[in-house]
């Protein structure tokens, strides 16, 4: 079933990267690294937070590394000053080496475990974790939720532009322990400790086997069309390079990926991030406001890995997404999928928000009188995850490659 078959027939494949791709684990190292780097720092060595506080965050809403991190360190300054006021104000992090030893009256883990749920009832869905927490400080001022940091010029630099990698230390040292420290310097062009190797490279490893690694790509853009949709941050593609929008997620974290795969220099679409970010800068939209679950994540990968054009997918989107900005009021989607196309959607997720990503694209489609129909593949990372996906008729297996057995005993008749 080709793009060029009789009845327009699509076969998608659409992947998520960590725990379905790629083992997990590097980022949480990261993030873990990165926090024991600033504990060490403040004169604090004996203070460990481990991938538990991670995982924490995550299930109260505060998914990625670079909010996790600004909030630790500032809830551990909160922490600090509780203990020993005098050393208000702070001012700038750097100043912060070796700050004197405290008699605290509870372990600053302890304070933390307790306070990330109170992030959830924060969070606006509009603004970054850090960001929303940050105007909710200058909103509750001593009544917030750091009632000692909310005037501290520290609180600005760890939240207010926690993203900007010129200014933003806390992010600069995530980085380098995410991308190393040469490729760091390669992205950024900004000095970095050296000799820093990976966290992506290092801890996540393929899980894909060679098998169906070949035969995926060898049927990509012929009988398949294949894309991930990742929470990672990604690489604008290259025929947008002369762009001038400045994307801070523009960085080649997928990319990593598709190269420990052999997947990369663009052979297989990367949806992450970086190309939503941009989405929504160039659209005025908040940040990640289409990102999965959003069914627009799974749209732009199905589009992008069938048309291989970024441009456009991007105009067609677009269209869809603004149809009072466009002269297009019939079918946005025919400059890409002739009318009454077929397409057999397959999606393969380790959580809910990318299974429902593509099966709500697959009714927008249907909407459009296109033969649509989803098939959901679940890994089994967590448990409770599985229970989640199962919920919407998610068959769920122990790995990708066994998922792809399924599905290729299915649809190779």
């Amino acid at each position: 079933m080709g793009k060029n078959s009789e009845k327009s027939e699509y076969r998608v494949l659409l992947f998520d990267i960590d725990g379905v791709l790629v083992s997990q684990g590097g980022y949480r190292k990261a993030f873990t690294d990165t926090v024991s780097w600033f504990m060490n720092y403040f004169g604090f060595p004996e203070i460990q937070i481990g991938r538990e506080f991670a995982d924490r965050f995550d299930a109260y809403g505060v998914l990625a590394e670079w909010d996790m991190v600004p909030l630790t360190l500032s809830f551990f300054l909160d922490w600090y000053a509780e203990n020993n006021p005098q050393a208000r104000p702070f001012g700038k992090l750097e100043k912060l080496n070796n700050l004197p030893r405290i008699h605290p009256a509870m372990p600053f883990p302890e304070v933390l475990w307790q306070k990330i749920p109170q992030i959830q009832d924060i969070l606006n869905g509009e603004d970054i974790p850090a960001l929303a927490v940050y105007k909710h400080c200058l909103d509750q001022k001593d009544q917030s939720i750091l009632p000692r940091l909310w005037d501290d010029s520290v609180l600005s630099e760890l939240l207010a532009d926690s993203l900007n990698v010129r200014t933003s230390w806390c992010f600069q040292k995530l980085e380098t322990y995410i991308l190393g420290s040469e490729l760091f310097e390669k992205t950024f062009h900004i000095p970095t400790e050296k000799g820093i190797p990976s966290a992506l490279m290092t801890v996540n490893k393929a899980l894909l086997n060679e098998k169906y690694r070949k035969k995926i790509l060898e049927m990509n853009g012929k009988s398949l069309y294949v894309a991930t949709i990742t929470a990672r941050p990604n690489l604008l593609p290259a025929c947008i390079k002369d762009d001038k929008t400045e994307i801070i997620s523009a960085i080649p974290e997928a990319e990593i990926a598709m190269d420990e795969l052999g997947w990369g220099d663009e052979r297989i679409k990367n949806v992450g991030v970086g190309i939503l970010h941009y989405y929504e800068k160039k659209r005025d939209l908040p940040q990640d406001s289409r990102l999965k679950p959003n069914p627009f994540h799974a749209l732009f990968a199905i589009l992008y890995a069938i048309s291989d054009s970024f441009e456009k997918t991007f105009n067609v989107v677009s269209t869809w997404d603004f149809p009072e900005k466009s002269e297009n009021k019939i079918n946005p989607f025919l400059p890409i999928l002739p009318e009454g196309s077929m397409l057999d959607i397959a999606v393969f997720e380790d959580s809910l928000s990318g299974i429902q990503s593509a099966t709500d694209a697959a009714k927008i489609l249907q909407n459009y009188g296109y033969i649509a129909q989803t098939r959901r593949y679940g890994i089994y990372t967590n448990p409770e995850k599985a229970e989640l996906m199962k919920t919407i008729g998610t068959k769920c297996f122990p790995t990708i490659n066994d998922a792809l057995d399924q599905y290729f005993s299915e649809t190779d008749q």
